[in-house]
């Protein structure tokens, strides 16, 4: 996922390309061409913009950031709803499993540390949402073609 904004698409006939083994050397020396335009388009899309304005790479890894952050918060749910149950839960694991001292101390500061970070992120997701669904114009970027 992610990379529709960084693919360019050469549309080819039948003859070629692929395992077209009797591609004439023009033909392939026009292919290659195509191939130099895309990636120039693609180099061109992401290269500086002047200094007010983001960059399309930096637009990019915004995006990309702020879905792996999301995606991580969906992530940590169990943490969040079940804090109160998984210390239980993990007492009862932690008797059976035979784990060793290190490994149960290991287990218990991890555990610990997931469901802080879990409300950490729940406080402050619930902070940064207004609970107003965003209308379309919002929702689409400047080029139409990527959803924030």
């Amino acid at each position: 996922a992610g990379h529709r904004d960084r693919v360019a698409h050469i549309h080819l006939a039948s003859t070629e390309g692929g395992l077209n083994l009797n591609m004439k050397s023009a033909l392939i020396e026009q292919l290659a061409m195509r191939g130099w335009w895309a990636g120039d388009k693609l180099r061109r899309k992401f290269a500086a913009q002047p200094k007010d304005q983001m960059t399309a790479w930096q637009h990019h890894t915004q995006i990309r950031y702020r879905r792996s952050m999301y995606a991580l918060y969906q992530a940590l749910e169990p943490f969040r709803s079940r804090a109160k149950t998984l210390g239980t839960q993990m007492k009862d694991v932690k008797r059976k499993s035979g784990w060793s001292g290190a490994s149960k101390k290991w287990v218990n500061n991890s555990l610990k540390d997931l469901i802080t970070i879990a409300q950490n992120w729940e406080t402050a997701f619930k902070a940064s949402v207004t609970g107003v669904a965003p209308s379309a114009e919002e929702v689409i970027s400047e080029d139409g073609l990527e959803p924030v």
